[in-house]
């Protein structure tokens, strides 16, 4: 009880032990306690007197919750590592991330390498066009885009991308014409669910939101539990006036807006116009919204981030033995070879005796051939590497830093190394396709090796699934 005046017991045989007054003041989050022990005869204390000296002990020593919940996820801890890029947390659940990206062709490399461990992506303004293939714009590990592009317009237009590991199809009949959106419905394990991506271009008329609110209700028809839309509506959640119109969807339909944050940012004023809806809030683990990594200088957006409880199928990451054989010292290797005498390894088990050469020529070639032990993340780009990562989560806290502080020092600092990021990743990238093209031009190169390397380049066609084949004959 808060401010309740106890008084204990003396014992017996030492009346200075323990002072006889003493006040326990409890908090909601913080104990204190005003006591004055003096440790000259514990074991004098009685029974009664020594629990409650040891109750004390363990109030004061600040370790002690007195009403433990689960365990919250620090974002600014997760921000600070990365946009959730190499976090447990996203490769262990089920994670979408949005992106207005204003023109997605140029800046795709980046996007792959900064998001590929989500396993839905969704871009809105696009800019895409009917002269751009699926092909041309493909991620890897990623299925073909399921896109909406702009009609006589090089603006505007909505992407999705889902990892290939993920049943999913498109939903074309809950897409209003006259709405840039795109449905889509993912199958995990025995769950299903739906989610749609919007882009509501600004100064829009009554009718596009109308459009919008027909587009979800006809998804509230499906039956379909949860629910999750992600877009740029341009209406600001900050502001009263369009604050209700988005209010008054999540009153209707039972959504819940989950984005808390400005995500656009102008060279004097912030806003909330890219959102989350979600119909089941207590299935969202964490959302929250990134760093612009993208090189937007002065007019930006910030991707925004859901992930929710879900498990979903891992992509184990594996280790691998790496042998640099164009810098092995083979003449070296030769001669210890040669003065190898193979009669030692002799055994009348000949599982024992394989296993006996077999170790001695890989521990001769370890010596003679430069190797090492990397951690292969299947999900990943094939041009990412450690030094970009590590730079990539330098980025990240300085954006976190300068976000905090609003230095322009800090703010200078961050934009430095996204400048340098971006060059490493691009960097990185080109020097990856250069040695695999020096190998399809390799004499050397095995027909198997050639066409494993040519394989890697070629994207699948635009053949969609036998279920939305069959849905459009129905």
């Amino acid at each position: 009880h808060k401010n309740k005046q106890t008084n204990l017991k003396k014992p017996c045989c030492c009346s200075d032990t323990i002072m006889p007054k003493r006040r326990l003041t409890l908090h909601t989050h913080k104990i204190e306690s005003v006591y004055r022990i003096q440790l000259k005869g514990i074991n004098c204390l009685d029974t009664f007197d020594y629990y409650i000296w040891l109750r004390i002990l363990l109030y004061t020593s600040g370790d002690i919750e007195l009403n433990p919940g689960p365990v919250n996820v620090s974002l600014d801890s997760l921000n600070s590592d990365s946009l959730l890029n190499d976090s447990e947390i996203i490769r262990n659940n089920f994670s979408i991330v949005h992106y207005n990206v204003q023109s997605a062709l140029q800046k795709l490399d980046i996007l792959e390498s900064e998001l590929s461990n989500f396993d839905v992506i969704s871009f809105s303004e696009t800019w895409f066009n009917t002269n751009i293939k699926n092909s041309d714009i493909s991620i890897n590990n990623f299925r073909l885009p399921f896109r909406k592009d702009r009609e006589n317009d090089t603006h505007g237009g909505v992407a999705v991308y889902v990892k290939n590991n993920i049943p999913c199809l498109r939903r074309p009949e809950l897409e209003i014409l006259n709405a840039e959106s795109v449905w889509i419905e993912i199958r995990l394990k025995n769950k299903r669910l739906l989610v749609g991506t919007f882009y509501r271009p600004p100064n829009s008329d009554q009718s596009v939101l109308s459009n919008i609110e027909r587009s979800i209700d006809l998804a509230m028809d499906t039956g379909i539990h949860d629910i999750i839309i992600l877009g740029d509506f341009n209406l600001d959640m900050l502001k009263i006036a369009s604050n209700r119109n988005i209010s008054n969807i999540c009153q209707q339909y039972n959504l819940h807006q989950i984005i808390n944050e400005p995500t656009h940012f102008t060279e004097s004023s912030s806003s909330l116009i890219d959102i989350a809806l979600v119909s089941n809030p207590e299935s969202v683990l964490l959302s929250g919204v990134g760093d612009p990594f993208l090189g937007q200088e002065i007019r930006y957006h910030c991707p925004i981030f859901v992930v929710f409880k879900f498990k979903k199928g891992q992509t184990a990451s594996f280790k691998r033995q790496i042998w640099k054989y164009q810098e092995g010292d083979y003449e070296s290797l030769k001669h210890k070879f040669l003065d190898t005498d193979w009669d030692d390894f002799n055994n009348d088990d000949m599982d024992t005796y394989a296993c006996n050469v077999t170790n001695h020529i890989l521990n001769l070639s370890k010596e003679c051939i430069p190797n090492k032990i990397v951690n292969i993340r299947q999900s990943d780009p094939p041009w990412m590497h450690n030094e970009l990562r590590k730079l990539m989560r330098q980025r990240k806290r300085a954006y976190d830093k300068a976000k905090h502080t609003h230095n322009p020092q800090h703010w200078q600092k961050y934009k430095s190394l996204r400048n340098e990021t971006t060059n490493m990743l691009r960097s990185s990238k080109r020097e990856y396709f250069e040695k695999m093209a020096s190998k399809l031009n390799n004499n050397n190169t095995t027909s198997r090796d050639w066409w494993k390397i040519l394989k890697s380049f070629i994207k699948t066609s635009d053949i969609p699934p036998l279920k939305d084949i069959k849905r459009n004959l129905c």
